[in-house]
């Protein structure tokens, strides 16, 4: 296990757990005294290293000034991620659907939508209100895939295309559902499907009001006999379904009359890439792995522009105040700080 000790660094927080194990055997294991001085030796020699480059680093006496002056916990210059410094794991947390949509398409019993990027969803939350007793939802399907597409209408109607993550069950009147994935699902779109419902079949006889001039109107044939509107239209967008009188979901802007859906996931952004299956896929790729790289170079020029401006606005703030050595003393204690985090390798 010494033998791999010098590639530490190269593995920056992931590097933990190995040396755990490796002092846990090191102590359990008998040793000579010329071993256990070689191993020392290593120990030392690579924090010695790594003290080295962190004190030498061309941006550590921005990093240093800036934590004495201001709230700083970051290295915001770097060009190149270090893996002691950079966690790019996100943990899980309650996001919005609402919040990581950019495209959404309805059809009368379906949403179906296009997130931001790619999620890893734990659980969805689907909070129900407004509640009307005429029709209620009996069962939910939940749909995930993870294709990346221009418009979200392109998995419009293409069932084939859906993955199926968890199929549930409400009871009548129920206002809020769980549900908790067996595994966490990577979607880079979801659909929302309402497959059955809870039906008062007597409710075709009710009354129903005009959405326009709110006279009270027969269920049947359902057509204002004062200003001749049809009241089955979409109370939001006045869109009529002439293929289902009364959809449970209006199909041009998804509302619903008989209920209010709220979503919530339990998830974190990821990265997933689509898999490479034919000639098509591949310059799909390399046309996004291009996009990227510009992005990546755009961003990085942004970066060292801000470095100039950040010396020039310390420099002044060191002329105007000399006499004071608390920046130092926070810059010991950052480097100390910084330090610290290089103790496990």
């Amino acid at each position: 296990m010494w033998s791999i000790w010098p590639e530490l660094p190269a593995y920056g927080r992931k590097a933990a757990q190995f040396v755990d194990l490796l002092g846990y055997f090191s102590l359990k294991t008998p040793q000579t005294e010329k071993k256990l001085k070689e191993y020392s030796q290593k120990a030392v020699e690579i924090l010695r290293t790594q003290n080295h480059i962190l004190t030498n680093h061309p941006n550590s006496n921005i990093y240093n000034t800036l934590s004495g002056l201001v709230e700083f916990d970051g290295y915001y210059l770097e060009s190149d991620p270090c893996l002691v410094c950079n966690n790019p794991e996100v943990p899980f947390c309650y996001i919005k659907l609402s919040s990581i949509k950019v495209d959404t398409r309805y059809t009368t019993t379906q949403q179906v939508v296009k997130l931001i990027g790619s999620h890893t969803i734990s659980k969805v939350t689907v909070k129900i209100g407004d509640l009307k007793r005429t029709k209620m939802v009996r069962t939910i399907n939940l749909y995930y895939n993870n294709r990346t597409v221009q418009a979200i209408v392109e998995l419009k109607n293409k069932p084939a295309r859906w993955h199926k993550a968890k199929k549930v069950q409400l009871t009548p009147g129920q206002t809020e559902v769980k549900i908790d994935l067996p595994l966490p699902i990577v979607a880079s779109n979801l659909m929302i499907e309402f497959a059955d419902f809870y039906e008062n079949y007597q409710a075709s006889t009710e009354t129903l009001q005009c959405p326009r001039c709110s006279a009270s109107v027969p269920a049947n044939p359902g057509v204002c006999g004062n200003c001749g509107e049809n009241v089955y239209q979409c109370h939001k967008c006045r869109s009529i379904n002439y293929d289902e009188k009364d959809p449970f979901l209006c199909n041009a802007c998804g509302f619903c009359k008989y209920a209010r859906f709220d979503f919530m996931l339990y998830a974190k952004p990821c990265c997933a890439v689509d898999p490479i299956e034919n000639e098509e896929d591949r310059k799909k790729a390399v046309s996004n792995i291009n996009t990227l790289l510009d992005k990546a170079d755009r961003v990085y020029h942004q970066l060292m522009g801000h470095r100039p401006q950040l010396e020039n606005l310390l420099c002044k703030v060191n002329e105007a105040a000399p006499e004071k050595p608390q920046v130092m003393t926070a810059s010991e204690g950052h480097v100390k700080r910084v330090l610290g985090q290089n103790q496990p390798l």
